[in-house]
């Protein structure tokens, strides 16, 4: 595993405190016959991440636009486990389309978007994290030239600067 993410995962969690305790390891068992069932996209390192640290079911924030006003522009995300990860390569779209171009879903969208987010296995191991539109088309290429948005240029970025949920239930 990448340096640069594991110090940056453990930093988030440090961070997380007792909102770590919500999350969960990712069964290895669980992660292989993910991986299988996908093909084989989701990296070493990645199954190591979510199988060492307990990241699972997370919630996590990024800046994704200028607070302005009641609007702090912090968007949410939900970190997969194998289930939720199977759920969006498998059942729902834009995973369903764009799997097979090397993209794994790690997360969802807190908001109910649609709009989940991904890896694509391809870019390494500390790769951007994107979330991709669920309503741009049904043909990966369309998806992949016109629904993306980068959240961090790479993982460790993401868990360097992420907010935590338990933060964000208080500020409510």
């Amino acid at each position: 595993m990448n340096q640069d993410v594991k110090r940056s995962v453990i930093a988030l969690l440090e961070r997380a405190g007792a909102a770590a305790r919500v999350g969960s390891k990712a069964a290895p068992e669980e992660m292989l016959a993910l991986n299988q069932e996908c093909g084989g996209i989701i990296p070493g390192w990645y199954i190591e991440l979510v199988t060492t640290y307990p990241i699972c079911s997370l919630e996590l924030g990024w800046q994704s636009s200028v607070p302005e006003g009641d609007d702090d522009g912090v968007s949410w995300m939900e970190w997969f486990g194998p289930a939720g990860m199977r759920s969006e390569m498998m059942d729902n779209y834009p995973g369903v389309a764009i799997y097979r171009q090397g993209y794994f879903n790690v997360a969802g969208c807190s908001h109910g978007s649609g709009d989940q987010y991904f890896i694509r296995a391809q870019d390494g191991n500390n790769p951007a994290v994107v979330q991709i539109a669920h309503d741009v088309s049904n043909h990966p290429e369309l998806i992949l030239r016109d629904g993306v948005y980068v959240v961090a240029e790479s993982l460790s970025e993401l868990f360097t600067n992420a907010f935590v949920g338990a933060a964000r239930e208080s500020e409510t």
